[in-house]
């Protein structure tokens, strides 16, 4: 995700991303913003890439749509994406 972000990242902010199939939840990951990235993160940062492996109890082979959002340390949001995904065993 490229852009600009409108605060500086402040701990103790949150990652969390959530899968649902058919408005039911069936995947949960919150893990810690902060422990993926260095924070403070400046307010004049245009690009964060964060890997995050996905959990073994992620569903195989069917359509999830997929929301990750990220709260700033003060409750401000950071992000909020959401997309359709397919996870297979690789």
């Amino acid at each position: 995700m490229i852009g600009s972000l409108i605060y500086p990242t402040t701990s103790p902010s949150s990652l969390s991303i959530i899968g649902t199939y058919y408005c039911t939840t069936v995947y949960f990951q919150s893990p810690g913003f902060c422990t993926l990235v260095s924070c403070p993160v400046a307010q004049s940062a245009t690009a964060l890439e964060v890997c995050i492996p996905v959990l073994t109890t992620a569903p195989i082979s069917i359509t999830v749509v997929l929301t990750i959002s990220a709260t700033n340390g003060n409750g401000d949001t950071l992000l909020c994406q959401t997309g359709t995904i397919t996870a297979a065993n690789c």
